[in-house]
């Protein structure tokens, strides 16, 4: 894959609320590492980080205007989704009293598939296989250049175990409602709500219902209700 050679960057309406989402979850990152000594702060850290990744690099990928520009930006972008439904579930084993799942070798065997993935989209991206993306071009859809994939068989993989642990973790947290109360309770709420959306926004892109990942927004909503959950409940 050739070096891009250009950062000609077209104005689009859909790099307005990423760009929004990246302040966001950004500004909350700083805010709890500011709070790192808080229990779990260190789980939400490994879950904002790679959404500010996502929404950045996304934002440039949908301005890119060329084809080598597009697909270095969406190389990027895998971060996103490959860590940020990982270190949910980590977070919810930590919030749904099942801490002794975090051990490292569970952690590594979890892991094992979005490592994977980032090595096999950068491998793909160099031209070594094409088990990531098939095939790629630029098309002008409502007077913008977006980039189209054909996706190998290696990213349906990635895209089920993703969705796969966001639902466990929703599950964990919706089997978690009827054994709290008081403060837990209103924590719980929160956690699952802010699992529910990104998931759901997420399943669309996912089933092609949407030509746009709403990922990165929609997770606005978990880093707002779990900053809220943790240091003000």
């Amino acid at each position: 894959m050739s070096a891009v050679n250009t950062m000609a960057i077209q104005a689009t309406p859909y790099t307005i609320p990423l760009a929004v989402s990246a302040l966001i979850v950004g500004t909350l990152l700083v805010l709890t590492i500011t709070k790192r000594h808080e229990k779990g702060a260190y789980l939400m850290i490994a879950l904002f980080t790679p959404i500010v990744v996502w929404s950045i690099s996304y934002a440039l990928q949908l301005g890119s205007t060329t084809l080598d520009q597009a697909l270095l930006w969406n190389t990027v972008r895998f971060i996103g989704p490959a860590f940020a439904s990982l270190s949910f579930l980590l977070f919810a084993f930590r919030y749904t009293d099942r801490s002794e799942l975090l051990t490292g070798r569970n952690v590594a065997l979890l892991a094992a598939v979005p490592t994977l993935t980032i090595v096999l989209v950068w491998t793909n991206y160099f031209g070594l296989h094409e088990l990531i993306r098939v095939d790629a071009e630029m098309i002008t859809q409502g007077g913008i250049e977006r980039l189209s994939v054909t996706y190998g068989p290696w990213y349906y993989v990635h895209a089920l175990y993703s969705l796969g642990v966001s639902f466990v973790a929703a599950g964990l947290f919706a089997a978690q409602w009827p054994k709290v109360s008081g403060r837990r309770l209103r924590q719980t709420q929160l956690f699952l709500f802010g699992g529910v959306v990104p998931t759901l926004g997420s399943l669309l892109y996912a089933a092609d219902l949407t030509a746009i990942d709403w990922g990165p927004v929609t997770y606005i909503v978990t880093a707002i209700t779990l900053t809220t959950a943790i240091f003000y409940y």
